[in-house]
């Protein structure tokens, strides 16, 4: 008894890790929670979500959670070496990146389908969380229960896997539509964090009674848990510096954010201020008659009708709308609008409506803020310039505009096939060419 005694003894005083039992599962949530917060805090109240600022953010938030499980697998007596630690974080910071590829999955994936049991969710969340676990688990197995052993518990992991997507896209989609939110199915949120930490510290626990490995005595823990505490301390010192440089750091990134941010508005205030100083006069302009419809807009284009034509004049502003006062610009003269809507058999409606100006200068000053004031100041990035049929218009998402000398043309085609959509442009551009 003795000599078994002993031999268990220099068992762990060599570095052998005990058994993982089911403990290991609430103190992997207490490290998820402790991560969620301090992803909260720290990295997703930073504005560091956008361009390759979020990249560093979700391995930041990986990196944190790995570091988080390996400090409390040190502190359980479950770690086995640095090197296993070390293949550990960098298992969890790679693998939580699956939502940083959101633009290559197909729009399809993002639409709403009935599942049994489920009932309505989207697809995307199986995309992004299902990889996530199964490279998590398996890769956890592998380092902690050893390759033979761990090869064994792959079935476990795969199943395990499968549990906590199923379970992580059921609580996201109960919560559609409620005010308050506290488990979306953001990257490293709360529910995200949680549910990988509760399915990964099962797996683990189902796998180790699959490979059966015995525990050891208790007298161990008298003999040689000196040297697992002190490897559990080394590694939360590592996670406090951890935190303390992330922190730097996301200091620095917001002061430098902040400093960019007043350029870009200051920037903004030069040209508003620019574009307004260049506004064509408003006196003596020339008389603006109205015009008969039917000599502005097309009665028929592309396979459309015209319905509910309309004309009316705009009078001259006196002062700026209440919401436009942020960003001023010239008060509109008189003018006059011209609206129908276009519609084909098979659905496409396309609201056009052609606006006409006292003087060419007006209307090639009116382009720019269409279709909303300060457009091409405030939102450049969404106005595109496509080339169509040899002229050169304006797009913003799915509506088109162009002068044509003093008038300017504007179509709505959200409704409408591109076929429509490239056979109205086509039909309005030649009764009114760019003058773009």
């Amino acid at each position: 008894m003795e000599q078994l005694l002993s031999n268990d003894t220099s068992t762990r005083l060599n570095g052998q890790p005990r058994r993982i039992g089911f403990g290991v599962i609430p103190r992997f949530i207490f490290a998820a929670m402790l991560s969620t917060a301090y992803m909260i805090i720290a990295l997703q109240k930073s504005e560091l979500q956008e361009g390759t600022n979020r990249i560093i953010a979700v391995l930041l938030g990986g990196f944190c959670l790995g570091l988080l499980m390996v400090t409390t697998l040190w502190f359980y007596e479950r770690m086995e070496s640095w090197t296993s630690a070390a293949l550990l974080i960098a298992i969890m910071a790679i693998v939580n990146c699956s939502s940083l590829f959101d633009k290559y999955i197909p729009r399809s994936l993002y639409q709403d389908k009935d599942l049994p049991l489920l009932g309505t969710a989207e697809l995307d969340h199986f995309v992004f969380f299902f990889p996530t676990c199964l490279i998590a688990f398996i890769g956890f197995a592998l380092v902690l229960l050893r390759w033979r052993n761990a090869l064994r518990t792959v079935p476990v992991a795969i199943v395990s896997a499968v549990i906590a997507t199923l379970t992580f896209v059921y609580i996201v989609e109960q919560q559609r539509g409620s005010w308050v939110s506290l488990l979306s199915a953001e990257g490293l949120g709360i529910l995200w964090q949680i549910t990988l930490a509760f399915f990964l510290g099962l797996s683990l626990w189902v796998g180790q009674i699959v490979v059966g490995a015995p525990p050891l005595p208790d007298q161990s823990l008298r003999n040689g848990g000196g040297h697992w505490v002190g490897n559990g301390f080394i590694s939360l010192g590592i996670l406090i510096t951890c935190f303390s440089g992330v922190q730097l750091w996301t200091s620095a990134a917001i002061n430098q954010h902040r400093k960019m941010e007043a350029q870009h508005q200051e920037q903004i205030r030069v040209e508003l201020a620019k574009s307004l100083s260049e506004a064509p006069s408003r006196d003596s302009l020339p008389p603006l008659d109205q015009e008969p419809i039917e000599a502005v807009l097309l009665e028929k284009a592309a396979g459309c009708t015209r319905f509910g034509p309309k004309s009316k004049m705009l009078p001259a502003e006196e002062a700026l709308p209440a919401t436009e006062k942020k960003g001023p610009r010239a008060l509109h003269p008189q003018r006059y609008s011209y609206t129908a809507t276009y519609s084909d058999m098979i659905g496409s409606i396309i609201p056009v409506e052609v606006t006409s100006f006292p003087t060419t200068d007006w209307a090639r000053y009116e382009v720019r803020h269409t279709p909303g004031p300060n457009m091409f100041i405030l939102y450049p990035e969404h106005v595109w310039k496509p080339v169509k049929f040899g002229n050169n218009i304006y797009q913003v998402f799915t509506s088109y505009f162009w002068r044509s000398g003093n008038k300017i043309i504007f179509l709505d085609c959200r409704n409408a096939q591109q076929s429509v959509i490239d056979d109205m442009l086509e039909a309005f551009l030649k009764k009114y060419p760019s003058s773009v």
